[in-house]
Parts: structure tokens; C-alpha cells; sequence
């Protein structure tokens, strides 16, 4: 039923027991600024959301403004059976579009409501069979991203503290993109400070404001951009130092040199009969 999906995220309407109770009259109609709206009756919010803001005005947030979805209601008020005031009422087998009546004379139970939103994801082949409560999650984390505060949303959904609705506050792609984003600063922020203790480096200035995105210099490399750090690098003379020769331990024995003799038969011949000079 779209009336029902209409009312049920808009209002945040829970379980089937709350929604079983509406009637045709609780629904009120009203342009106060030019703007039609449709808001939930304070008597009816009242009772049935006692956690919210007792004595306030609900159709703050509370309230449908979407013409085609107003249109929907004021049509299924009118297809409606005159002798039933509930507003969800059992529908007839098949309705003609010209009858003037559509539903019958039969309120539905807050058992076939509670499962309103289970039935129709079976019927619409969803991916998944989704609740009542899906709905009402869904509004609520919505308000939430849309900056609206705990207290006003706590007035539609009849939450009573402020921190049942730190459970709807999700992550979501755009947070994860940030986290990734600051992660990432953080790490080159690093790797710039670890070359700037180098003994390479011998100007490094960190909260230098960005002066632009290309930069080169003569026997140096200067870099800058959003990161604010500016390092200008500037070899020494005669840098990376020339390895020193090892010292040698005055305790070891001098290694003496081969004499070198050229190879040659005859030498070669003496040495094998030990006649070697």
C-alpha cells in the first residue's frame, strides 16, 4: 500500500499496533505558508509517542509535502468505506477504478500491519524480506544526515533519550572517503618530516601557506602544495662523505706479499721434484 509507506516513513510510524489506531480525522491537511502539508493530529502523537516532546507541534518534521504523494492520499481518503473511521481499512477483491468505494467495512489488525512491509518485499521479489522497522530506521538515519537535531527527531519518532538514536547515526561511503583521505595526508605528512631530518635537508618549515602546486629551483628541489610543508633541499660539497679506510690492528702480523713468478715449464717441472729455489 503506498498511503501506507507514505505515512509509515514520513511520521516514523511504529509497530502495527500505533498504526492500527489511526483514523481518517488524525490525518490533517493545511497550507499555514502557502505550502500543502499533511501532519499527524498533537492528540494522536501525543498518546501514542509519549518519549517525544509532550505538548508540541509535530508537523515541523512530521509532515508530507510532495504533491503527487498528497494527491495519493487524498485519493485513497476518498476510495475509503464512509461507514469505517479507521484509516487502513481491508480492500475488496477487485475494485472497479469507477467505484466510488474500494475497500471494505473491515478495519485491518495490527497483526497483517506489523507485517506490512514483510509482505510486500515478498510480492515485490526485494533481494531481502524487510520490516516495519526498516522503515523506521531508514527515516531516522536520513534525519540525521540531513543535520537535523536529536531532540526535534526524538518529537516524531517518540524515542525517549537521545541515545537510542546514536544506533541509526551509520557510517557512511563519503565518511569512509574522509578517514581514508585523512589517513593518507597523515602518512606523506610523515614521510616529508622523516626527510626533513635528514642531513640533506637543511630548511624544512612546517604551516607554510601553499603558494602553488609546481616548483623547481636551481641545485636544490623545493615542494609545496596542500600538505603546507615547504623543504628545499641542498646538497653539501663533496656529500655523501668518502668512506674512511679501515684501521688496521697493530697486534696483527704484517701480511707479506707473494713474490710473483711468472709460470713456465721448467718451473713448473722443478717444483713437482721439489727442486724449487
Amino acid at each position: 500500500m503506498y498511503v501506507w509507506y507514505i505515512l509509515t516513513t514520513h511520521f516514523c510510524l511504529r509497530g502495527g499496533e500505533i498504526q492500527s489506531k489511526l483514523t481518517k480525522s488524525d490525518l490533517v491537511f493545511s497550507s499555514p505558508d502557502g505550502v500543502e502539508r499533511i501532519t499527524i493530529a498533537t492528540d494522536f502523537m501525543s498518546k501514542n509517542h509519549t518519549g517525544g516532546l509532550k505538548g508540541t507541534s509535530f508537523s515541523t518534521i512530521g509532515s508530507v509535502e510532495d504533491p503527487d504523494q498528497i494527491s495519493a492520499v487524498k485519493m485513497y481518503l476518498n476510495k475509503l468505506h464512509p461507514s469505517c473511521e479507521r484509516l487502513f481499512q481491508r480492500a475488496l477483491n477487485s475494485p472497479g477504478m469507477v467505484s466510488p468505494c474500494w475497500f471494505m467495512n473491515s478495519p485491518l489488525s495490527h497483526n497483517l500491519l506489523s507485517k506490512m512491509m514483510r509482505r510486500l518485499s515478498e510480492a515485490a521479489g526485494l533481494s531481502q524480506s524487510y520490516t516495519n522497522h526498516c522503515l523506521r530506521a531508514t527515516s531516522i538515519t536520513l534525519m540525521k544526515r540531513a543535520g537535523i537535531e536529536d531532540r526535534k527527531i526524538m518529537a516524531v519518532t517518540g524515542h525517549k533519550n537521545v541515545q537510542s538514536l546514536q544506533s541509526y547515526d551509520r557510517p557512511t561511503a563519503a565518511d569512509s572517503s574522509v578517514a581514508a583521505a585523512a589517513i593518507d595526508m597523515r602518512a606523506r605528512t610523515s614521510a616529508k618530516s622523516a626527510e626533513c631530518n635528514s642531513p640533506a635537508a637543511s630548511v624544512c618549515k612546517e604551516n607554510v601557506p601553499p603558494t602553488s602546486s609546481t616548483a623547481s629551483a636551481v641545485g636544490g628541489i623545493t615542494v609545496s602544495g596542500s600538505s603546507n610543508i615547504t623543504i628545499n633541499y641542498t646538497p653539501f660539497p663533496g656529500y655523501p662523505p668518502a668512506r674512511p679506510a679501515p684501521s688496521r690492528d697493530p697486534r696483527l702480523p704484517l701480511k707479506r706479499k707473494r713474490k710473483h713468478v711468472e709460470s713456465s715449464p721448467l718451473s713448473d717441472a722443478k717444483k713437482a721434484c721439489g727442486l724449487d729455489e
